[in-house]
């Protein structure tokens, strides 16, 4: 088994686009051997992913179910919502092409928070849902898919970029701090 790894160093990330609606990261990829390069490109969905995003979300449903069975069941998600999502103005998918596959995704939303006097209003990012080919992962593209929702949300000059972990899956939680994120917030659950 070849090990890959991606530097998303600035010697090799190069901004090919970037503009209001839509950016491109383009970044090579290193082989732990001296073989050919494969390019990743991270990039705003498209209908035409849809087919290739379902099998993913079928994956991260799969996935929290068997981390949280009493909040999470394994489903599809609806294409409606992929559309929806797409066509946004307030919401993106960033998928993550290797090549030539869509390898991962990021769905991501603009938020404020609620209007209550002791809240700082913010608007901020919401970093909804972020999956990885399960053969793929451990080899950048979760960074570099969360680098391109930092982006998105400088874009739109947000305030800051949020997201929930489940406290078992500690592997995308080592994912996240290794990128800047803190705890900010613990939500607790009481079972009747």
């Amino acid at each position: 088994m070849q090990i890959f790894k991606i530097f998303l160093s600035v010697e090799i990330c190069e901004r090919m686009e970037y503009n209001k609606h839509i950016h491109s990261l383009i970044c090579k990829a290193a082989k732990s051997e001296m073989e050919e390069d494969a390019l990743m490109e991270i990039r705003p969905a498209v209908y035409e992913d849809i087919p290739a995003l379902l099998p993913l979300y079928r994956c991260l449903f799969s996935e929290s179910a068997q981390l949280q069975p009493y909040n999470f069941r394994a489903a599809d998600q609806a294409e409606d919502f992929l559309k929806k999502t797409i066509d946004g103005p307030g919401s993106t998918i960033l998928t993550a092409v290797r090549d030539g596959e869509i390898a991962g995704f990021a769905v991501l939303f603009e938020q404020q928070t609620p209007s209550y006097n002791c809240l700082v209003p913010h608007r901020y990012a919401y970093l909804m849902d972020l999956i990885v080919q399960p053969e793929l992962r451990e080899i950048g593209i979760g960074s570099g898919l969360i680098d391109a929702a930092k982006d998105w949300a400088r874009e739109r000059k947000l305030d800051h970029l949020e997201l929930n972990v489940l406290p078992e899956n500690k592997t995308a939680a080592h994912l996240y701090e290794r990128n800047g994120f803190e705890p900010s917030l613990c939500r607790m659950q009481y079972r009747f």
